[in-house]
C-alpha cells in the first residue's frame, strides 16, 4: 500500500537520518496511502535505525490525537535537521584541537561535525579502513577528502569519531562497520572515541546485536562520550530509574 515509502526505507546506501529526512518529505508532500501501514513500516522495517522507529512512534502519537497534518510533518522535519546540525556543532566544540581525527563513518552528522572542525583550522582527518578496497571506506575518504588508514601507528593524538544508528539506554551504540574495529584499536591506545547522534536516535532499551548485516554493536565501555544536540548524553537519561520514595513522616 505504501510502495514509495517501502522503497525509501529499503535504501542500503543512505544513512538513517537521510532516510528519515526523505520519509518526512514524502509524507509531507502527499501523505501515505495508509497512515497506519506507514507507521508500522517505520517501526518495524529497519529496527536498527532508531530515528525511523522514533519517527513511527511520534506519528503514532500524533495520529491518536488527530494531529497528522502537512504543517506538523514539515515542523518535524525541521526539528530533525536542527537536532542533527546542533549535535554536530556540539561535537566539533568538544573535540580537542590539533587531533588526529579518525572516523569509520560518513553519516551526514559525522560529515557535518568534521567540516565544522576543519573550518576551525584544527586537526587532521583519517578514515579507518582495515580493508583498503572497502567501497564504503573509499566513499567516506572521498567525501571527507581524507586518507584511508588501517592502523593508528604514527598518529600523535588519535581521536575516534563515529555516528550512530541507535543509542541504547546502557550507552551501547549500533553503527556501520568497521566501527567496532576502530573502537577496539582506540581502546588499545587509550585514545578517546566520540559518538555524534541526536535525541532522535535514543532507544529506552538495553543493547542488543544489530538485526542487519554490515553493522556493529559498540559497547558503552569503549565510548568516551555520546554527543547529542544538547551536549554530552548520559546513558541513564534514556531510561531514568523509578524511585520508591517513602511518604514524609507526620510532624
Amino acid at each position: 500500500m505504501n510502495g514509495r515509502l517501502a522503497t525509501i526505507l529499503a535504501d542500503k546506501t543512505a544513512g538513517a537520518t537521510e532516510i528519515a529526512r526523505r520519509t518526512l518529505q514524502h509524507l509531507a508532500a502527499g501523505g501515505p496511502e495508509d497512515l497506519a501501514d506507514a507507521i508500522r513500516l517505520l517501526k518495524t522495517t529497519r529496527p536498527d535505525f532508531a530515528v525511523l522507529v522514533n519517527l513511527g512512534r511520534r506519528l503514532e502519537d500524533l495520529a491518536r490525537a488527530g494531529l497528522v497534518t502537512t504543517e506538523a510533518l514539515w515542523l518535524m522535519l525541521a526539528e530533525l535537521e536542527s537536532a542533527a546540525e546542533k549535535a554536530a556543532q556540539q561535537l566539533a566544540g568538544i573535540l580537542p584541537a590539533n587531533a588526529d581525527l579518525v572516523t569509520a563513518s560518513y553519516s551526514s552528522q559525522v560529515v557535518q561535525a568534521v567540516r565544522v572542525y576543519q573550518r576551525r583550522g584544527a586537526g587532521r582527518v583519517r578514515v579507518w579502513s582495515p580493508d583498503p578496497a572497502d567501497p564504503i571506506a573509499r566513499q567516506a575518504g572521498n567525501i571527507l577528502q581524507a586518507k584511508l588508514i588501517d592502523s593508528l601507528e604514527g598518529l600523535i593524538q588519535p581521536v575516534g569519531l563515529i555516528g550512530a544508528d541507535a543509542v541504547f539506554a546502557d550507552g551501547g551504540v549500533i553503527n556501520g562497520r568497521p566501527s567496532l574495529s576502530l573502537a577496539r584499536a582506540l581502546s588499545l591506545r587509550r585514545a578517546p572515541l566520540y559518538v555524534v547522534a541526536s535525541s532522535w536516535k535514543l532507544l529506552p532499551e538495553p543493547s542488543r546485536p544489530p538485526a542487519e548485516p554490515g553493522f556493529d554493536l559498540v559497547p558503552g565501555r569503549l565510548i568516551t562520550a555520546i554527543i547529542i544536540e544538547s551536549g554530552p548524553w548520559k546513558p541513564a537519561s534514556a531510561e531514568p530509574p523509578l524511585l520508591d520514595v517513602p511518604p514524609e513522616a507526620d510532624g
